[in-house]
């Protein structure tokens, strides 16, 4: 139960605690935001290819028990890996400040 407790502390210090709002919760303004939709988007889609891709190959060259522990297991490492990579691209343009308009 102490273990619980303790991530708790560190997940509630990292993305905020309570009404606190953390630079996640901010949105992005429409000219960023299109952009960063447009990424993962295709980044999800490419994801995707690589996934499929990799399943029909180790099911070509290995055979059906190879294909389905890939097809299991494949998912575990590339989403996150997908996910990580568009967290980080999302929370460094969050942080820039916005471009201001000229008049």
């Amino acid at each position: 139960m102490q273990v619980a407790n303790l991530l708790m502390v560190d997940l509630t210090a990292a993305f905020g605690a309570g009404n606190e709002p953390t630079q996640m919760d901010r949105p992005l303004p429409w000219r960023r935001a299109v952009p960063v939709f447009l990424f993962g988007v295709a980044g999800t889609w490419l994801q995707n290819v690589i996934r499929l891709v990799l399943i029909l190959c180790s099911g070509y060259f290995f055979g059906e028990n190879t294909l389905l522990a890939v097809h299991f297991w494949i998912a575990y490492i590339l989403f996150p890996l997908w996910y990580l990579l568009f967290a980080l691209v999302y929370s460094r343009l969050v942080q820039k400040p916005p471009v201001p308009r000229q008049a």
